[in-house]
């Protein structure tokens, strides 16, 4: 019986061992293959990472995340010391949290590079970088044309035209609620706050990096308006901004200010029954259009933990030159 059991003790040690072996090796064979976790919107194309692969023998294994989960599955994984991916979007208002949690792998650039993207600012600290900027993500306010069109109204060049468009809309039976907003307590909506405030106002931030206070009550009051006159769906306060930005896509809303995506995403067909019908515009200001609107970057950086650090920053170098860049648009 004694010898069964040691027999048995011996086997499961080799077996844990043996596992043990075959993983090393396979992640020493693997080591030009990393992950890369990306809102759809940010992922290269199949040809891309063809031409990629065939460049320098690095196979990206993209992993479509929205953009609301990966700082979550980020954080979850780094806890334990893992890797939700080698590589993975950082937004601009991540870096912080990113960087004190040693989050992130440094990210060597020559100084043209550097020269190059004005954006990368927000994402180096004490002259370190921690990600490359994609996307500088400029908001923009997008209305449907036809719906619009229905209450003889054209696209609005302040919030009064819209206001006054909206009631219409309510009115008539054309959209429920036809301005969307995301209301959740949540990042979209600090974002919805300060572009509203700023592009009424021209500021937002004070030279002393205070918040203006005279911009942010208009801000509010704006949105209060809309709220109380049920212009904006209350269910907001529950969805992620990505679902409220969605909206546009199914006429359930007639007009927003959302990412830069949206310019094409409105007339994708694959996602989109809008095709034709929504038109990008510059946002409306106060009195008439705004002079300005705001840009909230986002990048890709590379996990401290990951066990491909030369083919992982051989990949964020190559997705985020210029000749790729422009092939994402």
């Amino acid at each position: 019986m004694k010898k069964k059991n040691l027999l048995l003790i011996i086997s499961l040690f080799l077996a844990i061992v043996l596992v043990g072996c075959s993983t090393e090796s396979k992640q020493e064979a693997n080591s030009n293959e990393i992950s890369f976790m990306i809102p759809d919107w940010g992922a290269p194309t199949d040809d891309m990472l063809k031409e990629f692969k065939d460049e320098t023998g690095i196979t990206v294994n993209v992993i479509p995340t929205s953009w609301d989960d990966i700082r979550s599955k980020i954080a979850t994984a780094a806890a334990g010391n893992q890797v939700a991916a080698d590589v993975f979007e950082v937004d601009w208002s991540w870096l912080g949290e990113f960087r004190s949690a040693d989050w992130l792998m440094p990210i060597e650039m020559s100084e043209e590079d550097i020269k190059d993207m004005p954006t990368l600012k927000s994402f180096s600290v004490d002259n370190e970088i921690y990600a490359i900027p994609y996307a500088n993500d400029f908001r923009i306010a997008y209305f449907n044309e036809d719906m619009f069109k229905q209450v003889g109204k054209e696209a609005p060049k302040s919030w009064d035209d819209l206001y006054e468009a909206a009631m219409l809309l309510k009115e008539k039976g054309i959209a429920k609620y036809p301005v969307g907003l995301p209301l959740r307590a949540d990042e979209s909506t600090t974002t919805t706050l300060m572009w509203l405030a700023y592009t009424r106002n021209n500021i937002f931030f004070n030279d002393d990096n205070t918040i203006n206070e005279e911009a942010l009550k208009d801000g509010l009051e704006t949105i209060d308006q809309f709220v109380k006159a049920g212009l904006i769906d209350p269910s907001n306060t529950e969805i992620s901004g990505q679902q409220v930005y969605a909206k546009i896509l199914n006429s359930e809303i007639a007009f927003m200010v959302g990412p830069s995506s949206y310019v094409t995403r409105v007339n994708d067909d694959s996602q989109s029954k809008v095709v034709g019908q929504v038109k990008p515009i510059l946002l409306p200001g106060k009195t008439d259009t705004a002079q300005s609107t705001l840009p909230f970057a986002e990048a890709v950086g590379i996990s401290k933990y990951t066990k491909n650090k030369e083919a992982a920053e051989t990949f964020v170098k190559w997705y985020t030159s210029k000749k790729n860049q422009i092939k994402s648009i």
